[in-house]
């Protein structure tokens, strides 16, 4: 025996799979933005120029950072995170360093002192 399925019906099943799909879709496309927290600012010598290719290391991170030519950077961290320590390891004749910074925080200015 065939069972025919009348064309309203047909309509009413594509229909209500067209709107689980949509829903299925729209749920995985909702998850929460993270916010990003950046710590911006400049590596400079003794006279105030920007020091370029610097290695910057956040203590316990996974990356390390350069800065630019003019000796700028821009560390992003997730917004989970409220401070952390920079560290620059000596290099190019200047003395190591390490300071702990609260985030986020911009125009920061980080005077590299030469080795003696």
């Amino acid at each position: 025996m065939i069972r025919r399925t009348s064309p309203t019906i047909k309509a009413a099943f594509i229909t209500a799979t067209a709107i689980i799909f949509g829903a299925i879709i729209e749920v995985g496309s909702c998850k929460t933005k993270e916010r990003k927290l950046h710590f911006q600012g400049t590596v400079v010598n003794s006279n105030g120029a920007g020091v370029p290719n610097v290695s910057l290391y956040v203590v316990g991170g996974r990356e390390d950072y350069t800065t630019e030519s003019n000796g700028n950077f821009d560390i992003t961290f997730a917004d989970s995170i409220s401070s952390f320590r920079l560290r620059i390891d000596p290099q190019k004749g200047y003395k190591f360093f390490s300071k702990s910074y609260d985030l986020p925080r911009s125009g920061v200015e980080i005077v590299l002192e030469k080795e003696q």
